[in-house]
C-alpha cells in the first residue's frame, strides 16, 4: 500500500502542476472580476451583442461570446441603458453611439482605454455635463445637446520664443473642429485676453501668458463646448537645515511673478497682489537660473550650500532635460503641477561649536582654562601612574630571587 501510495504521488503532483498551468486557457477576455453586470447592464450587453453580429456576420448570444478586440463600432443609440461601465474594455472601438440614454451614468464611464476613437454621438443624456478626452486625440466628430467641457490631448503650449505672443493652441490638434464636417468657430474675449488668430495656419496665440483664459468656447453644427487650455501649476519652497532657529520656519514658500491689483469696494480703493503659478506646455525651467536670479536676491545664502532640489510629486508631468542632485532642467508636459523644493545645508565652517560642557562655553566657543586645566590633571596622572609602574617592577625582582 504504501509503494503505491509512492508511485501515486508524483502522478498526482503532475496532474496538479497541469491543471494549474492550463486554467490561463479557459479565462478569456470576457471574464469579468465583478461579473458582467458590474460592467454591463442587459441593454448594454445586448447592444454589444447585435453590433457585433452586424460588423461580423456572425450569431453569437451572449456576450461572453463576444471577442472584445474585435469591435470597433457600437451602436447602442434609445437602448435604455443605465449602466455602460465596460466602454474600457473595448481597445479597438472607433464609433459609439449612445444618444437619447437620458439616464445613462455617464459619470461611470471612462474612455481612457479608447485610444482610437474617432466618432462619438452623446446627444440627450441627461447628466452629462463634461468629458476628459485627454486619450482621445483622434475624435473628428462629437455631437452633444447641451453645453460641454471638454478636456482634450492638447491645450495651451509655448509654441515660440517670442516675448509676445509665444503661447498659443494649435487648432490642427482639435481634429472635430477641423473638420469640415462639423463647421467649428470658437470665441475669445479680445479685451480681457488679448489674442491674435492666425486662420491660415490654424493658431491662436495669446498676447501675454499671464491673460490667458481658463476656457475657449467653441460652437459646431453638433454641440457647443468650453475647452480647457489646460494649464499646470509649478510652486518654489525654500528649506534652511542646521540652524535650529532658521529650521523653524521650513518650508519657506517663495511666490514669485506677483503683480499689483486695485479694485473698488464701496468707494474705497482695496488692494492685492495676484501671483501667476502657471505652467504651459513645453515651457522650460531651469533650477541653476531660478536660484540665481530669484533666490539668492530673496535670501543671504552665503553660509549655506544648495544639497539638493527635488521634485514633488516625482510623478509630476514633466521631461528631465537634465537630472542631477542640486541642478534640474525641466520641459513641461500639459496639466503638469509640482513643487520644487530647493534644500540648503549650513555650511560646515558656519556652523556652532557643539556645547560638550566642561570644555565649552554658553555660546559654544572653547573655555581655555578649563582645557589647561585637564591638560595638566592628565600630566599628573601620567606621572603618579609612570612612578607606580616602576615600584611594581621592583617589587617583582626582589620576589623573583
Amino acid at each position: 500500500m504504501n509503494i503505491k501510495s509512492k508511485n501515486l504521488a508524483p502522478a498526482i503532483l503532475g496532474g496538479l502542476v497541469l491543471s494549474v498551468a492550463s486554467i490561463p486557457a479557459f479565462i478569456n477576455s470576457n471574464s469579468y472580476a465583478e461579473g458582467s453586470s458590474s460592467y454591463f447592464d442587459f441593454n448594454a450587453a445586448q447592444c454589444v451583442v447585435d453590433s457585433y453580429n452586424i460588423t461580423s456576420g456572425n450569431s453569437v448570444t451572449k456576450i461572453e461570446d463576444v471577442p472584445f478586440d474585435d469591435v470597433t463600432a457600437l451602436h447602442c443609440s434609445n437602448r435604455n441603458i443605465v449602466n455602460f461601465r465596460g466602454i474600457t474594455l473595448f481597445k479597438n472601438l472607433e464609433t459609439l453611439s449612445l444618444s437619447n440614454n437620458s439616464n445613462l451614468d455617464f459619470y461611470s464611464i471612462d474612455f481612457s482605454q479608447n485610444t482610437k476613437l474617432k466618432s462619438l454621438d452623446l446627444a440627450n443624456i441627461n447628466n452629462l455635463y463634461n468629458l476628459d478626452l485627454t486619450n482621445n486625440p483622434d475624435v473628428r466628430y462629437i455631437a452633444s445637446t447641451r453645453n460641454l467641457a471638454l478636456t482634450l490631448s492638447n491645450g495651451v503650449e509655448k509654441l515660440n520664443d517670442n516675448d509676445e505672443y509665444a503661447y498659443g493652441i494649435n487648432l490642427n490638434k482639435i481634429k472635430w473642429y477641423s473638420d469640415p464636417y462639423m463647421n467649428g468657430s470658437f470665441s475669445i474675449d479680445q479685451e480681457a485676453y488679448p489674442y491674435t488668430y492666425d486662420e491660415a495656419n490654424g493658431y491662436i496665440y495669446f498676447k501675454d501668458r499671464t491673460k490667458i483664459p481658463y476656457y475657449i468656447y467653441f460652437t459646431t453644427n453638433y454641440g457647443n463646448y468650453y475647452v480647457d487650455t489646460r494649464s499646470g501649476n509649478v510652486g518654489y519652497r525654500v528649506f534652511l537645515n542646521g540652524d535650529e532657529d532658521v529650521e523653524t520656519h521650513n518650508p519657506i514658500s517663495v511666490n514669485n511673478n506677483c503683480e499689483k491689483v486695485t479694485y473698488d469696494y464701496y468707494d474705497e480703493e482695496r488692494v492685492y497682489y495676484n501671483c501667476h503659478y502657471e505652467v504651459y506646455e513645453n515651457e522650460v525651467i531651469d533650477t541653476n537660473e531660478y536660484l540665481e536670479t530669484v533666490l539668492k536676491k530673496i535670501f543671504n545664502l552665503e553660509k549655506y550650500n544648495l544639497s539638493s532640489v527635488e521634485i514633488v510629486p516625482p510623478s509630476a508631468s514633466v521631461e528631465l532635460l537634465k537630472d542631477t542632485e542640486t541642478y534640474k532642467k525641466i520641459k513641461i508636459l500639459p496639466s503638469a503641477s509640482f513643487n520644487l523644493d530647493f534644500h540648503f545645508d549650513l555650511k560646515t565652517e558656519s556652523a556652532k561649536t557643539p556645547n560638550t560642557g566642561f570644555f565649552t562655553n554658553e555660546d559654544g566657543s572653547a573655555n581655555v582654562s578649563n582645557i589647561l586645566l585637564s591638560l595638566a590633571g592628565i600630566s599628573v596622572s601620567a606621572f603618579v601612574l609612570l612612578y607606580l609602574g616602576n615600584r611594581f617592577v621592583k617589587k617583582s625582582k626582589a620576589k623573583r630571587f
